[in-house]
């Protein structure tokens, strides 16, 4: 969980703090806080690199073979552990394609909902709190619950 949640959380905030850096005042604003699509981005990233392991977990499992030597009853019980894995695998590889697709919808009804309502009414080229915050915790809730089903 540490390194599936954690670590990305740290390397956004490096970016912010290279934002602030970058600034010509070196000054801290609240827009330096607009993270959540980009924690999006990093959820899908982290479930595409799942799915794929998974991938080579079934791989691996498929391609196991019966020792030479080995009974037809010990032989069986092996095959059928194997079937009982890939089974697993798969059901766990669905799992995942499910939660990117309904993560892509959430993102972009995100980056929607942001468009008509997290845009300040004084200065448009500036996000209000409803655009700084509701993303980075809608953001920072999808990758915790992606990172929990990593495990």
């Amino acid at each position: 969980m540490f390194h599936n949640a954690v670590v990305p959380i740290i390397s956004v905030g490096l970016t912010i703090g290279l934002k602030i850096c970058s600034k010509k005042e070196m000054k801290f604003e609240e827009q330096d806080l607009a993270i959540g699509l980009e924690i999006f981005v990093t959820t899908v990233a982290l479930l595409l690199v799942a799915m794929i392991e998974l991938g080579f977990d079934s791989k691996s499992i498929s391609s196991a073979s019966v020792e030479p030597g080995v009974s037809a009853q010990l032989a069986l019980e092996q095959f059928l552990q194997n079937q009982s894995d890939l089974r697993t695998v798969s059901n766990k590889i669905t799992e995942g394609v499910v939660y990117l697709f309904i993560l892509m919808i959430f993102i972009f009804t995100t980056a929607m909902v942001v468009r008509g309502f997290g845009w300040n009414r004084q200065d448009p080229s500036r996000l209000n709190r409803f655009g700084i915050w509701v993303p980075t915790f809608l953001g920072v809730t999808s990758l915790v619950i992606v990172s929990f089903w990593v495990q």
